[in-house]
């Protein structure tokens, strides 16, 4: 048989070549898994050194999509928050919240996130709430 000739699969071959190739992908996964998680705890302990108590003084977002950053955004000055509170609360609106409050990552990779992410300034403006001593009412019953 030539190089250029294909050794032709059996269904057997097949599968247990399909079936290798999901395991391989599927270890990649873990191991990537197990990098994000140590990078995540290292976001941590430097977040915490740095500004104090996660949930209180910054909080820390995973889209838990691959590719995309951590998000860290610190308790946004008061002024900040009373204007964001009682604007119309647009998107624009909670842009101008969120972005000057992001640590991590870099404005750059935010924005791109941004771009992926449609409605990111939602879900971290909803995390600043308990950070400004918002609950809801389960929250504050407990």
């Amino acid at each position: 048989m030539s190089n250029d000739e294909k050794k032709i699969e059996t269904p057997e071959e097949e599968l247990a070549r399909l079936r290798k190739d999901r395991q391989d992908r599927e270890g990649a996964r873990a191991k990537d898994g197990v990098v994000r998680e140590l990078e995540k705890e290292r976001l941590l302990a430097r977040f915490e050194s740095e500004l104090g108590a996660r949930g209180s003084e910054f909080q820390l977002l995973d889209t838990r999509l691959p590719g995309d950053p951590f998000v860290v955004i610190k308790r946004p000055a008061m002024v900040q928050w009373t204007k964001w509170d009682q604007s119309k609360q647009t998107p624009t609106d909670k842009y101008e919240l969120v972005a000057p409050s992001v640590v991590h990552p870099s404005m750059e990779q935010f924005n791109e996130l941004r771009q992926k992410r449609v409605g990111i300034e939602s879900t971290l403006s909803n995390l600043m709430a308990p950070m400004m001593g918002i609950f809801d009412a389960e929250e504050a019953g407990k």
